[in-house]
């Protein structure tokens, strides 16, 4: 079998079978496998407040790391805030601002729950949560966006779904909702994961991603955050770093960046020295040779899926602002029965149900319970997409018998 050339660097891509539940999880790279292991075994302290030599060399690491993440973003350092994942980035948002009865916040219909439950839960201090939808392959459109948020005070959508893999306009979109003075809050967890994504002079506030999407390890992730949201946010969650100051009187927070209070307590330091590991790993990488292997596979997977009588390809159809994200389903199948049979059958490993979007699946696709999700990355290879095709042609024909 012929390898991706991007391979060498997974330990853990399996010999065999195939690995297809990249959106849920990407491989995690040497690099950042190897950053984690220096840490505990050359250093192995706490950061920040150590005055002794150790324990500033691992803070000057750690800010090391920040500077790779602001990278991949076009962003600058003191505008990243370490975070455990997009879920704790996006909810650290929703509980700090200062919410008050008869705000506004927009939503979508595409969200994961990460960036779905946090905003609908504002419903219960008296917060109008409007949700737009979206067309039926999965897109958004600027001008409903634009009109959606008059009067709103913060608009949240994901910059591409972890479903269909439809890739947003994110320029035009973050301009249409901010137009109004809303802040905007994007949901960059599955775009991130596959490209750099330049944040320099679009209408975005807080742009969220985990460490576990792009070759990093879990428990780990990053939110940009612009001036004005960090000035807005009063954090719900605090402890020590939190605070200048304290007395029985009260407290003083810290919020000059990066170290605000939205670091609170000892960071997973190991963890955030192999995301910036992983993150100087894919600013190495050949980007050209990435967008051509992810071309060739999304061409090849579509045409192949298209072409089997009885499946149906749930998204976009085309090549346009996708990403090598594919759902489907066959009539007459569950998608756990699916998903069992092909990793059982064939070992191709997927991932059934509704994703955590099931809202999506409703409105989109008129699907309760959702359908088969195959994700390819840069690791995966021609044989992978091909097994898959055959696997999916015997199955949707013996659903058919």
């Amino acid at each position: 079998m012929i390898r991706s050339p991007f391979a060498p660097f997974f330990p853990s891509l399996p010999d065999s079978g195939s690995y297809l539940d990249s959106a849920a999880k990407t491989l995690t790279c040497s690099a950042a496998l190897e950053a984690q292991q220096s840490f505990y075994r050359e250093f192995d302290c706490n950061i920040e407040r150590g005055i002794y030599a150790r324990s500033a060399m691992a803070s000057d690491m750690v800010e090391g790391a920040r500077t790779e993440v602001a990278v991949l973003l076009a962003s600058s350092p003191e505008r990243i805030s370490f975070a455990p994942s997009t879920t704790h980035a996006l909810n650290s948002i929703a509980l700090g601002l200062p919410w008050r009865a008869g705000m506004k916040v927009v939503t979508t219909v595409l969200e994961h729950h990460s960036n779905f439950l946090p905003w609908l839960a504002l419903r219960r201090r008296g917060v109008e949560v409007a949700v737009l939808r979206a067309s039926p392959d999965g897109f958004l459109d600027p001008d409903d966006m634009r009109k959606a948020c008059d009067g709103a005070f913060l608009a949240a959508f994901t910059h591409a779904s972890n479903v269909t893999g439809s890739v947003q306009d994110l320029g035009a979109l973050a301009a249409a909702a901010s137009s109004g003075g809303a802040f905007v809050v994007v949901d960059g967890a599955q775009a991130l994961s596959h490209s750099e994504v330049d944040i320099s002079g679009l209408c975005v506030d807080a742009y969220a991603f985990s460490g576990h999407k792009c070759f990093g390890p879990t428990g780990t992730g990053a939110l940009f955050i612009s001036p004005e949201l960090r000035e807005a946010l009063d954090p719900a969650i605090l402890g020590g770093g939190s605070a200048s100051d304290s007395s029985p009187e009260g407290f003083e927070a810290v919020k000059d960046p990066p170290h605000s209070a939205l670091e609170p307590g000892t960071q997973n330091i190991a963890g955030i020295l192999g995301l910036g590991a992983a993150a100087a790993f894919r600013l190495g990488m050949d980007h050209d040779l990435r967008r051509r292997h992810a071309d060739e596979i999304t061409a090849r997977c579509l045409e192949g899926l298209r072409g089997i009588e009885g499946l149906e390809l749930h998204g976009p159809s085309g090549m346009r602002s996708r990403l090598p994200v594919f759902s489907f389903s066959v009539e007459g199948l569950s998608p756990h029965m699916l998903a069992m049979r092909l990793d059982h059958e064939y070992g191709l490993m997927t991932r059934s149900g509704n994703h955590c979007a099931p809202t999506l699946w409703r409105t989109l696709f008129g699907r309760s319970r959702g359908g088969v999700r195959a994700s390819f990355h840069d690791y995966s290879c021609m044989a992978d997409v091909d097994l898959l095709i055959a696997a999916m042609g015997r199955i949707a024909s013996d659903a058919r018998k």
